[in-house]
């Protein structure tokens, strides 16, 4: 976004090889009238690219398979939507399995697309059927085997969210759909390896539910001694969890305290992360956490500085040690 004029550039989509060197470059060809918002939505068996994206002021939603060797176009469904799709929670995409998934808001409730590497598509459900009023699209995810996780979250007439999260089998059909008791809003969702998920609430205080594949719950833990809210997770391949929640540093300061949760749910340690800058009234404003690796650690990037003046941004690795705690 051009902040000097408040209008979006024009955008492109780049391949770039590993040692650095520009293969290509493009953009979809159904951005006609003015700038796309694009969403990257994965990839093929094939490789090839699946994007999703509307032309500003346009009421269609694209979903595109996009060359890899070229960046040619191979194909394009278009659907209509709202009539302004620049809301980030407006669409979201996930590929798995050998098929494009696609959630948008259709102005009043979510619609979903399930579309095959061929551009044929295998079901459209016009209303998931959430009932929730004003809803987000948080997060969705595909599995293998076809089903579908779809993460909402709606602004309520009061204070606070509602949240609901669905499973889809393959064809379509709702196999269960999981309301939280409390009001809050969804951060994001990670799938388990035995095919259930982890849920991250932003809520105050923090929450994170493992719901098996069935929808039930296996564990939730709220988060520790000051924290405020859930900002962020990442789970592991070996099961666990590394949560990031703002904390409250001291009058008029925010912070971040991360925490690790085993496989099981259990708490295995925390820790306050420290402004790298020693300035006065600096703290760390906020901090993105990434994927854990095979060998168990997981990747911290934060930012520290004084609100509204952040100075510094920085890369921490936590190294798994249930020994040690």
């Amino acid at each position: 976004q051009d902040s000097t004029s408040s209008s979006f550039r024009d955008g492109r989509l780049l391949s770039i090889d590993p040692s650095g060197a520009l293969e290509w470059e493009t953009w979809p060809a159904s951005a006609t009238s003015g700038p796309f918002l694009g969403r990257d939505a994965g990839f093929s068996p094939s490789g090839d690219i699946n994007h999703l994206g509307n032309t500003r002021g346009e009421d269609v939603l694209s979903a595109l398979l996009i060359d890899a060797a070229t960046g040619a176009e191979l194909w394009r469904i278009d659907r209509p939507g709202v009539a302004d799709f620049q809301f980030v929670d407006s669409f979201r995409g996930s590929s798995a399995g050998g098929a494009l998934f696609v959630a948008y808001d259709n102005g009043s409730s979510t619609s979903i697309l399930r579309i095959d590497p061929a551009g044929q598509v295998v079901y459209e459900i016009a209303d998931l059927g959430s009932g929730l009023f004003g809803a987000a699209l948080k997060s969705i995810h595909a599995t293998d085997t076809g089903d579908l996780y779809v993460a909402e979250s709606s602004a309520q007439f009061g204070p606070g969210f509602m949240s609901t999260i669905t499973r889809l089998d393959g064809a379509g059909a709702a196999r269960w759909r999981e309301a939280t008791a409390v009001q809050t809003e969804i951060v994001d969702v990670r799938l388990t390896a035995d095919g259930g998920v982890l849920v991250g609430y932003r809520r105050i205080g923090g929450l994170l539910r493992r719901l098996d594949a069935d929808g039930g719950l296996v564990w939730q833990r709220f988060g520790q001694p000051g924290a405020r809210r859930l900002t962020g997770f990442a789970l592991g391949p070996d099961g666990v969890t590394t949560a990031a929640f703002e904390t409250s540093a001291g009058p008029g300061s925010v912070g971040v305290q991360i925490a690790r949760y085993g496989a099981g749910g259990r708490l295995l340690g925390t820790h306050q992360l420290e402004p790298t800058s020693s300035s006065p009234g600096t703290a760390v404003l906020a901090a993105s956490v990434s994927s854990g690796d095979s060998r168990g650690n997981s990747w911290v990037t934060y930012v520290s500085g004084a609100p509204g003046a952040p100075e510094s941004v920085s890369l921490a690795r936590f190294v798994l040690d249930e020994a040690a705690g």
